[in-house]
């Protein structure tokens, strides 16, 4: 079976593929978003990152100098850390 997807898909396509990588044999995607720790103090929808990692409770969370534990949660929840398990 094969997946794509791009930005908010490719967000989904990676964490598939890193979630259940013997189900794949081929992952494609365009302007993913694979790291919410990352992405969190570049993008223009920063809000967005604070609802994925925390539901819609994101929304009373947001501010724009993510704590620490922010940040482990944002990584927590990102398609990054599931990379090992892709071979």
């Amino acid at each position: 079976m094969a997946v794509l997807g791009g930005s908010h898909g490719g967000f989904f396509t990676t964490h598939l593929n890193g979630q259940a990588p013997e189900k794949f044999c081929a992952v494609a995607t365009r302007n993913p978003a694979c790291n919410l720790a990352l992405m969190v103090g570049t993008t223009d929808i920063p809000d967005w990152c604070y609802v994925e990692a925390y539901g819609t409770d994101g929304k009373n969370r947001y501010t724009e100098a993510p704590s620490l534990e922010h940040l482990a949660i944002f990584h927590s929840k990102s398609p990054i850390s599931h990379v090992l398990k892709v071979g």
